[in-house]
């Protein structure tokens, strides 16, 4: 999720101007879990014009777990699923 705001984009010092702005993002996923996932991030942003410059780092954790796993629901399915009782008396 990106930030609400980024100073470095915003700052008077730059507005009016023409300016040149570099960002690298590098990202890395990984799986705690069966339902669960985590994505740490790193974003780089820099900015220059003919007279300042400005740099911004920004380090990002997000975690997100799935409520509603498909093999997760089958499986409660299958555990809840009572015998018929027509088939259990033949």
């Amino acid at each position: 999720m990106p930030p609400i705001g980024n100073a470095i984009l915003t700052n008077p010092a730059f507005i009016g101007n023409v300016a040149d702005v570099y960002t690298a993002t590098i990202g890395y996923d990984y799986k705690v879990a069966r339902d669960s996932n985590t994505r740490l991030t790193y974003r780089f942003t820099h900015r220059q014009t003919e007279t300042n410059s400005a740099n911004s780092n920004a380090v990002m954790l997000a975690v997100k777990h799935d409520y509603d796993d498909p093999a997760r629901r089958s499986l409660a399915a299958r555990r809840s699923k009572k015998p018929d009782r027509a088939s259990a008396t033949r």
